[in-house]
């Protein structure tokens, strides 16, 4: 193997394993009451949902007879499009009206934070996890 080939066969190995680790440390779990939340929310009594359509709309053949009306929060580009997407909401054939992701972010998110604090995942502090103490060279006094 030539000089040229060797150097970019090894450039072309550290790109995919950068790759490979930027891509294991980049999971998010994002669940409702997150305002980065996208798919459908359970209405809550005494908030009233600001909605894209007062009709509710369904994408693909009629409404399953004695469906419910399903809320979801989805990007513009979805709502506008929706036959093609209704599909990853596991939508297509319900009934759905869309909330506006302003009412949604501002104020379902924070009532739903305030009623389901147990659904919501521990906050972290900014500084990191807290130091270990009592292993091997610590002292009685907790100064290493």
């Amino acid at each position: 193997m030539n000089s040229m080939a060797g150097k970019a066969a090894a450039a072309a190995a550290a790109l995919m394993i950068g790759a490979a680790q930027a891509g294991a440390a980049t999971q998010v779990n994002i669940s409702i009451g997150d305002s980065g939340y996208w798919g459908a929310i359970p209405m809550m009594n005494g908030l009233r949902p600001d909605v894209w359509n007062s009709t509710p709309i369904v994408a693909i053949g009629a409404a399953i007879a004695g469906t419910s009306i399903l809320y979801l929060n989805v990007p513009e580009a979805q709502r506008r499009d929706w036959r093609h997407y209704c599909s990853r909401y596991d939508a297509c054939g319900r009934p759905v009206r869309f909330v506006k992701n302003d009412w949604y972010r501002h104020h379902y998110a924070p009532e739903y934070r305030r009623r389901h604090p147990a659904a919501m995942p521990p906050a972290r502090d900014a500084r990191g996890p807290a130091p270990q103490r009592g292993g091997p060279g610590d002292r009685p006094d907790g100064r290493r």
